[in-house]
């Protein structure tokens, strides 16, 4: 067998191990209460799945690495799964804002640890997703509330006219700015 065909069996290994792991990690739901949301904690996510990561080969490592954010600093968080029988891995990396602020910094690799193992196993928490509402200061309310109040295009017989108003209605302009009054 040569080399590149141990490569195609070793990958074909690592896709079959991969998906009989994801298809045996258990569900996650939202137990832990944040401000006006629930998530899941990181914690129990790995309690749950590291058991199953075990049986089918797998080892997780999560990594956090200083990177280059031209005008800001920044933390490049990293999951990584890697099926030790034949060394194939699957990574999800996210980049988070650095500050002075050590504590915001914590949360936010703990939180960015969450999502990339979830991310790397294709897998999503049970229930809707409101913990991110807090990195998004436009509220959902607002702006599905901007784009009702915009007026659809005149009806018009002309063929020429009508092509040119199409997918006019409900959309901002580029130089529309979101409303500055947000109820947050």
């Amino acid at each position: 067998m040569t080399e590149e065909e141990q490569m195609d069996k070793n990958h074909i290994e690592f896709l079959a191990a991969f998906n009989a792991m994801t298809q045996d990690l258990p569900k996650i739901t939202k137990g832990k209460d944040g401000y006006n949301y629930k998530y899941a904690a990181l914690e129990d996510i790995l309690e749950l799945w590291s058991p199953v990561f075990d049986e089918h080969g797998f080892v997780l490592r999560q990594s956090t690495v200083a990177g280059q954010g031209g005008d800001f600093p920044t933390d490049i968080v990293t999951s990584k799964i890697t099926h030790i029988p034949t060394g194939f891995y699957e990574e999800s990396s996210l980049t988070l804002i650095s500050s002075s602020d050590y504590q915001a910094v914590g949360s936010g690799c703990t939180y960015l640890r969450r999502y990339t193992l979830l991310s790397v196993c294709a897998q999503q928490p049970v229930g809707e997703d409101w913990d991110g509402l807090a990195a998004d200061p436009v509220s959902k309310k607002r702006v599905k509330k901007k784009v009702e109040n915009k007026t659809a295009p005149p009806v018009t017989d002309s063929k020429e006219d009508a092509s040119n108003s199409v997918g006019q209605a409900g959309q901002m302009s580029e130089d529309e700015d979101a409303p500055d009054d947000l109820d947050l």
